[in-house]
């Protein structure tokens, strides 16, 4: 989902990020885990962290982003971006077909 968005964040960071509350390391996490991750100051820090790092590779040379977006630095939020973002690319793949098929 990050990255259908434009949003480079490699799996590793993925990995430790998620390892804040996937203990044993199962590479899976479930409700309950994910709740703990989206309140986890240790979590919110680190994602914080690698949205600034993506934030400053964003940054053009005379200090314009690259892009009209600005990326969240919370969790629950950018999740939040990116089901909207990914409901407005299908929606907008709707009206494609249907202005295709006039």
């Amino acid at each position: 989902m990050f990255a259908k968005n434009g949003i480079k964040i490699n799996e590793q960071e993925i990995r430790r990020l998620f390892a804040i509350v996937d203990t044993a390391n199962s590479g899976k996490l479930d409700l309950k885990k994910f709740k703990l991750f989206n309140t986890s100051e240790r979590a919110a820090q680190m994602f914080r962290k690698i949205i600034n790092k993506l934030r400053q590779e964003r940054l053009m040379t005379d200090g314009k982003y690259y892009s009209v977006q600005q990326l969240p630095f919370k969790f629950n939020i950018m999740l939040e971006y990116l089901s909207n973002a990914t409901r407005r690319t299908e929606f907008l793949s709707e009206i494609e077909k249907c202005h295709n098929e006039r």
